[in-house]
């Protein structure tokens, strides 16, 4: 699991919001480099919260960033 390439990346989302709307547009492009596996790679896509904390990834940091992935509604 790299839970800190996850996190890392999830901060950078928080950092500039800019980078979200990067990410969305092509989330494949935005993580060549990472150190991540497929699966790991979908659920990120994906944003399942809840896989990524069971596996280790802050709950804290999935969940401030939920609203600014998925909105608020």
């Amino acid at each position: 699991m790299s839970v800190s390439a996850i996190e890392r990346m999830l901060w950078e989302f928080g950092e500039k919001e800019a980078r979200i709307e990067q990410f969305k547009a092509d989330p494949d492009a935005y993580m060549v480099g990472r150190d991540l596996t497929d699966l790991e790679r979908e659920k990120v896509k994906d944003l399942d919260v809840s896989w990524l904390v069971d596996h280790g990834v802050s709950s804290m940091l999935t969940m401030m960033i939920w609203p600014m992935m998925k909105g608020v509604d």
